[in-house]
């Protein structure tokens, strides 16, 4: 094709050489030359120039060609390349004109990329700064919630979906108010919304129910203001529920154990006071009744020393304070200790006491004085509430890998309203408040030694007149 042009060219220029010599000769342009010579010439030059014409327009068209694949490479790869130099004239002006736009776009795509490049490195920043956050409040243990100014939510942690129950959506419209119907909380957060003072926080406390479970909470409110305009504005509310409810439980529990603390101790003290007064009055004229007055003071302060030094170990167990010395342990040999020291009271009941010990031989790691008394109080409370001729049977076994030690007797039994309670301070059965004196913790120190010191566990099976088992059991000894 490209020889082809050639030809065509070459022959153009011959013919508008021969044109312009029979035009241009002297001896055409005389007036002695026939006119057919020189329209000859014009003809040649007419017959060049087009095809001159001709060869231009192929250059044209070619160069045209060449620029819209160009253009059609930018579309397709999206990578701008300037055109090749070259062609001549309107050709040439045309390339320049289309490379400086090319230039230019380029320049404009480099500064646009490094924009959006910059924009995503700022929206990782802040995508990661988001995950931070999250991650931050998802291990506070309160629950937090955050509202705009009006009151829809906007973010919450797992705290708070947990304790108050919902499931939060991002994206979604849902307002607090659905989630925690407290009018208390709802006004504090309308006061502060409402506000145009610069109330820092509320708080109030109210009790959240889910079911059947009740929660306390302390919520503290805390408004969230930023400039616009030279003016400040409410942007959101930031709200922090701190559950309370073990705290109420606590500060309850302490009150009524100082109560109950107060009433126990009233007893044995007031029995004293009234024996001392009559000894010093001389009521006791003889040294039989002097005695008598001395045996029920002793009793009573005993008792009263037994109370307050129950009511110290369990205050130590339940504060971590108690020194343990634990050590690996046979049970048999502890169960025999007891047993013999108990012995001389059951027989004074007309009681049979029984040892019955496994004959394979286990160990416990345990320390050994609080496991001791742990026995010792069941074995003794047995004595207490079993009517004379009873049967007081005190064993050791193996089971499921626990080792146990089981206290069954004959006696009273408790009925089964009062089952639940029964490892509660304080607490005795009203049914057999008169068989024995007693303080309502021995039971309570029993549990505390069993699972809080040596992470054992201690059951009860009892019936109402037919009697009572307890059993401890405990992880064996590596």
């Amino acid at each position: 094709m490209s020889r082809r042009r050639g030809v065509v060219i070459g022959a153009a220029f011959v013919l508008a050489s021969l044109g312009l010599a029979l035009v241009l000769a002297p001896e055409v342009r005389s007036e002695r030359v026939p006119g057919g010579v020189r329209t000859t010439g014009l003809v040649l030059l007419a017959v060049s120039a087009a095809g001159l014409g001709y060869a231009a327009g192929r250059r044209t068209r070619r160069g045209i060609l060449e620029v819209s694949a160009q253009l059609r490479r930018i579309t397709a790869t999206g990578e701008i390349e300037e055109l090749p130099e070259g062609g001549q004239g309107e050709m040439k002006e045309l390339r320049s004109s289309l490379n400086e736009v090319l230039r230019d776009a380029r320049q404009r795509l480099e500064t646009q990329n490094l924009a959006l490049r910059e924009e995503q490195v700022r929206t990782r920043v802040l995508q990661a700064d988001k995950q931070h956050m999250e991650a931050v409040l998802n291990s506070i243990a309160d629950a937090v919630v955050v509202t705009n100014a009006f009151g829809d939510l906007v973010l919450a942690n797992g705290a708070a979906e947990t304790g108050l129950d919902f499931r939060y959506e991002r994206g979604g419209r849902l307002k607090l108010s659905a989630v925690v119907p407290e009018e208390s909380l709802l006004g504090a957060l309308e006061q502060l919304r409402r506000s145009e003072h610069r109330a820092p926080r509320k708080v109030v406390e109210f009790v959240h129910r889910s079911g059947e479970e009740s929660r306390v909470y302390r919520a503290t409110v805390t408004a969230v203001r930023t400039q616009s305009n030279g003016k400040e504005e409410l942007s959101g509310l930031v709200t922090v529920l701190h559950d309370v409810t073990r705290d109420r439980e606590v500060a309850r529990m302490k009150s009524d154990f100082v109560s109950k603390v107060a009433h126990e101790l009233k007893t044995p003290l007031s029995s004293i006071r009234a024996y001392v007064e009559m000894l010093v009055d001389g009521e006791a004229q003889d040294a039989e009744t002097r005695g008598e007055f001395y045996r029920i003071i002793d009793g009573e302060s005993e008792r009263l020393n037994r109370m307050i030094e129950n009511m110290l170990n369990i205050s130590r167990i339940e504060a971590g304070v108690i020194k343990v010395q634990k050590q690996d342990l046979a049970l048999t040999g502890i169960i025999k200790e007891v047993v013999e020291c108990l012995e001389p009271q059951a027989r004074e009941k007309d009681l049979a006491l029984e040892a019955e010990l496994s004959p394979v031989f286990y160990q416990v790691n345990a320390d050994r004085d609080m496991l001791y008394q742990a026995i010792m109080n069941l074995v003794s409370n047995s004595v207490k509430y079993t009517p004379k001729g009873g049967t007081i049977r005190v064993s050791s076994g193996l089971e499921n890998g626990m080792a146990q030690v089981r206290v069954s007797d004959t006696g009273l039994g408790i009925p089964s309203a009062d089952l639940p309670h029964l490892f509660e301070k304080f607490y005795r059965v009203s049914a057999n408040k008169k068989a024995a004196k007693g303080t309502g913790l021995g039971l309570a120190l029993v549990k505390e030694i069993v699972e809080t010191l040596h992470h054992g566990q201690i059951a009860v099976d009892s019936e109402a007149g037919k009697g009572t088992t307890f059993t401890i059991r405990l992880p064996v000894a590596e």
